[in-house]
């Protein structure tokens, strides 16, 4: 995989690093160290078996609790944000939102039908703060609200 240095180098720490790299030679140290870093980061990444969409679909499932978006998923494999969405809907045939939408509910409902924990507390486990936007989104996405959805789990183990 090979990738151009403006774009392994480009956002927001890159800018700012380069901005301070000018005040002194500790600064401009720290953003050698910085390039030198990032450049190893990508190498190790770029050597890797999986895909860019199996490695973003790992990333996604290790911090399903984090706010994940486009911006930050697509840094984390080194491509541009509206280059990764098209790359993850031609492989996968779903949104990049979607499938991050899909996974959070998918482990929601694996904490709800195994786990006591309150809704509220898992909606902040799958990465949603608000818990009744979680709720909304959950019977959008299921057609039970997450209450009802433990309740028939639990209904349907007793038989």
């Amino acid at each position: 995989r090979e990738i151009q240095a403006h774009k392994l180098y480009s956002g927001s720490t890159n800018d700012q690093l380069f901005q301070q790299s000018l005040q002194s030679i500790e600064d401009m140290e720290q953003y050698i160290a910085y390039l030198v870093d990032t450049a190893l980061a990508y190498r190790t990444f770029a050597e890797k078996p999986n895909s860019v969409v199996e490695e973003i679909k790992l990333y996604i499932s290790k911090h399903i609790g984090e706010d994940l978006t486009r911006n930050s998923l697509a840094e984390t494999v080194y491509l541009n944000p509206d280059y990764l969405a098209r790359l993850f809907k031609k492989e996968t045939g779903v949104p990049l939102g979607n499938y991050i939408i899909e996974t959070r509910i998918q482990m929601a409902k694996h904490w709800l039908a195994t786990s006591q924990m309150p809704v509220h507390m898992i909606a902040g486990k799958v990465g949603y703060a608000n818990d009744s936007y979680f709720s909304r989104l959950f019977k959008q996405e299921c057609g039970l609200t997450p209450y009802e959805f433990r309740h028939k789990q639990q209904k349907d183990r007793l038989g």
